[in-house]
């Protein structure tokens, strides 16, 4: 049987839901089923399946496409449904279950993986920032625009970093020969400017990014404000200094 190569499920039914044909792919899902009801051998049940269009096959000659949940199995099909033609002159309905079971559940995972991170981005509490290997922001979370004191997050990313955030341009150039060489930097203190002009003492982590040819496109990371600790830090040692003497 030429139908027994492909790997869909693939049955026919007539106009009783009775099954004439199910390929080898269909029978090792839900076992043999030619001259039972369709539902029966699907679902286990005495009534159609929900999903089932017969009306539209057998009445209209529709060709309908759907995305089912077979529970009896556990796989989600790409289902397709048409007339078949018969040469004496009655109607079939020919039923091709694709099993995209794994590509569903991957791309439910990614989704939730992608909403995982867009809510950790707009709420987490440090600073998160994309940046261009040229030197400017792709995307900034919320918490990076308040710690910087910009409202307008357009303004921000048309800041030269180099030039309008690091306090020292030098700075920014060592930071990319250290990320570029290792790959990431951890805890890389540095200086950057408040739109107000006054200094953060900032702690950076962050990673390289890579397109598919593995060169770089920028970076990206985490930003923490360590200005009060050392604030905390230079009143303490001024303390010392003043009881020393």
């Amino acid at each position: 049987d030429a139908l027994d190569a492909f790997e869909e499920g693939i049955y026919i039914i007539n106009e009783d839901y009775t099954v004439e044909y199910m390929n080898k792919f269909m029978k090792e899902l839900f076992g043999e089923g030619v001259g039972k009801k369709c539902h029966k051998v699907l679902v286990g049940s005495d009534r159609p399946c929900d999903w089932c269009k017969y009306d539209e096959i057998f009445a209209k000659s529709e060709t309908h496409h759907s995305q089912v949940y077979v529970e009896s199995v556990d796989k989600i099909f790409a289902l397709s449904e048409m007339p078949v033609f018969n040469q004496d002159g009655t109607k079939s309905k020919l039923s091709i279950y694709r099993d995209i079971t794994q590509s569903v559940k991957q791309e439910r995972k990614l989704k939730s993986s992608k909403a995982s991170y867009q809510r950790l981005f707009a709420h987490v509490g440090c600073g998160v920032f994309i940046s261009s290997k040229e030197g400017r922001f792709l995307d900034v979370n919320p918490a990076l625009l308040k710690m910087l004191g910009y409202d307008d997050k357009d303004e921000f990313l048309s800041l030269d970093l180099a030039k309008d955030v690091y306090l020292k341009p030098e700075d920014r150039r060592r930071y990319r020969q250290i990320i570029e060489r290792n790959g990431k930097v951890i805890d890389y203190e540095v200086r950057w400017r408040r739109r107000d002009g006054h200094i953060l003492h900032l702690m950076l982590t962050s990673n390289v990014r890579y397109d598919e040819n593995g060169e770089i496109l920028g970076y990206e990371g985490i930003v923490v404000d360590q200005t009060r600790r050392k604030n905390q830090e230079t009143e303490i040692r001024e303390a010392i200094d003043f009881l020393d003497n």
